[in-house]
């Protein structure tokens, strides 16, 4: 598209934007508006095996990569316990001492004793369970997400970069400032799902949390920071990592209002 293109698609959209405070429609001003859908941050992300952020197969290359998981079942009770101790599969609960009371089996074996052996046993179990466990609810959500998208066109999976803070006199706004549409796919057969942009769309400089809150026009800003995508299309995981996001928000903050700092 040309300059001229550009600048026309940028005039445009503010001119759209200032019809939608014309009309009283709804504006996101906090990402947390979007739980009731699904909303993830990247500090949630467990740091381990079974999800990946930013590898490459061949040409592609994933922004999150997840892993579907094999947890298996708790270790089982010894007969002693049986009817004495109830076991989830949930490894978040532990195990419960269904009667109060000092059980001694036939051959006088404490019952007590056996259950702080099993405890050990259980506890080895649970702290693998409770990590597979997390990447699985991860797993599933996106799982869930991938079928939402496919029967409703209205849906987005929207990555965020750079979370904006702001209290005004009339908004508390936290949204993040660059967003990217996301697609999933889902491989069935290796238990994996791969998350990464949508061809043909390009990072978008979120600027419309402001709207109405007494600040200038932003429309040069928005122009500012497609220029500066254009320059960089060729190395986009560099834009998007987050040295690299902070230098440019601490760089550009000024420009929307002399009296923002970004640490």
């Amino acid at each position: 598209m040309s300059e001229l293109g550009e600048n026309i698609r940028v005039k445009a959209l503010f001119d759209y934007l200032k019809e939608v405070v014309r009309l009283g429609l709804k504006v996101i001003r906090r990402v947390d508006e979007h739980q009731e859908d699904f909303l993830l941050f990247q500090n949630e992300l467990p740091n381990v095996d079974g999800i990946s952020l930013f590898t490459r197969s061949g040409e592609d290359l994933f922004w999150i990569s997840v892993h579907r998981q094999n947890i298996s079942n708790p270790p089982e009770l010894p007969e002693i316990l049986k009817n004495w101790v109830e076991v989830s599969n949930d490894p978040n609960k532990e195990p419960q001492i269904i009667e109060e009371q000092r059980f001694v089996d036939e051959k006088g074996d404490s019952g007590q004793d056996a259950f702080i052996e099993y405890w050990e046993i259980w506890e080895q179990w649970a702290k693998e369970a409770k990590t597979k466990k997390k990447v699985q609810d991860i797993y599933n959500k996106l799982f869930k997400v991938n079928e939402q998208l496919k029967y409703d066109e209205q849906l987005e999976l929207i990555w965020g970069h750079g979370l904006f803070l702001w209290k005004s006199e009339k908004y508390i706004i936290k949204y993040p400032l660059i967003t990217q549409r996301m697609v999933i796919e889902h491989n069935a057969g290796e238990g994996i799902i791969h998350v990464f942009p949508e061809d043909d769309t390009e990072p978008k400089l979120e600027l419309d949390m402001l709207i109405n809150t007494g600040l200038p026009d932003l429309s040069d800003i928005r122009e500012k920071f497609i220029d500066f995508l254009k320059k960089r299309r060729n190395n986009i995981k560099r834009f998007l990592s987050p040295r690299f996001l902070s230098s440019y928000f601490k760089r550009n903050s000024r420009s929307i209002n002399p009296r923002w700092r970004i640490c």
